[in-house]
């Protein structure tokens, strides 16, 4: 008989006033993006998010400890921050080697926007800093680069997605997911809330390339001329 009943798997964050007193509405991307059940399992945004924050109320080095965390799980915005911050001595000691080296990381997979921030930072250098650069970087990769922060993120998703649908075949189409909003509970479908876009490491770096605008990235400042 059980197979022929609908499973319906709710999520109910800690802390949520009772489902029947906030009216279901119609959900969003950015309700998935914002919530506790997301982003418990994607440490990258969790941390850029709350590191854009301390930024902008100006507590820089409380946003550049955010923002090394979230670095650690291979979120290219975060090196970029960081690298503006030891550019523009935010939070921390100007460096320029520094600066570049982070960035160069943050541009790692060949984005654009990243590529043309880096070539700017690189042109700032001088011949003695661009050694520096050489002799400073491979241990910041080796932390911060994909090969080791890639397989780091690889894990936590997986392990969301594990603990969240378990290994029944079909279980995800059957799943509904209720989050919280500032307007009430949403309620969203299994299949949207788990797809890969949000939780197969490449198709989430994917996905995060081609939204720029719908999830926060870097605060993009002027770097000064030599």
């Amino acid at each position: 008989m059980l197979l022929f009943l609908r499973l319906a798997f709710v999520l109910i964050l800690a802390g949520l006033a009772p489902m029947a007193s906030a009216a279901d509405t119609r959900v969003s991307e950015r309700d998935i993006l914002a919530s506790e059940a997301f982003l418990k399992y994607h440490p990258d945004l969790r941390y850029r998010l709350q590191g854009l924050r301390e930024y902008d109320r100006g507590d820089y080095e409380r946003a550049r400890g955010r923002f090394l965390i979230a670095a650690r799980w291979a979120d290219k915005p975060s090196q970029a921050m960081l690298a503006q911050m030891h550019f523009l001595g935010r939070g921390i000691t100007q460096d320029p080697v520094a600066a570049y080296i982070w960035m160069d990381l943050a541009a790692e997979r060949g984005s654009p926007r990243m590529l043309v921030e880096r070539e700017r930072y690189w042109a700032r250098l001088d011949e003695t800093q661009r050694a520096q650069v050489m002799e400073r970087g491979p241990a910041v990769y080796a932390e911060y680069g994909d090969e080791a922060a890639g397989p780091r993120l690889d894990r936590m998703l997986r392990r969301g997605l594990r603990g969240m649908t378990g290994a029944r075949l079909g279980v995800v189409g059957m799943l509904e997911v209720v989050l919280p909003t500032p307007s009430g509970n949403v309620t969203v479908s299994g299949e949207e809330f788990y797809q890969d876009a949000y939780w197969d490491r490449a198709s989430y770096w994917s996905w995060q390339e081609s939204h720029w605008d719908e999830v926060p990235t870097w605060r993009i400042e002027a770097v000064p001329d030599r």
